[in-house]
């Protein structure tokens, strides 16, 4: 009884002199670089190359980018324009009234403007 003691008490040390050996290199390892982290290979694929189509969609988002810009632009130059003619007209409609009373157009007018000129500002902060 006392070999068959021996016999497992001897095969439990060096099971666990194995156990704690093959772990003392992964403790080592873990305490030099714990910022580390693991290193992975990547084996290259023919799905982590990029598809045609994720290209031409890629560029024709573009295309619709620079056009959307372009439309934008449009829109403020057609804006501005409209906005100096409304200005050039309360101007003149201005000069026109009484130091004592503004018209209700005169009013209006200046509305209009106000509500325009911040259409063309925010258009220009947007910038799509």
């Amino acid at each position: 009884m006392t070999t068959t003691r021996a016999v497992i008490s001897s095969s439990t040390l060096i099971l666990l002199l194995v156990l704690v050996s093959s772990a003392l290199p992964a403790a080592h390892a873990q305490q030099v670089a714990p910022n580390m982290p693991p290193q992975r290979t990547v084996v290259p694929t023919m799905t982590q190359t990029v598809p045609d189509n994720d290209v031409l969609s890629r560029r024709m988002n573009e295309k619709m980018a620079i056009a959307r810009n372009n439309e934008r632009q449009k829109a403020i130059i057609s804006q501005s324009a409209q906005l100096l003619a409304l200005a050039k007209k309360l101007n003149a409609d201005a000069s026109r009234s009484n130091a004592n009373q503004l018209s209700v157009t005169v009013v209006k007018e200046a509305a209009e403007i106000e509500k325009l000129a911040k259409s063309i500002k925010d258009k220009m902060r947007r910038g799509y």
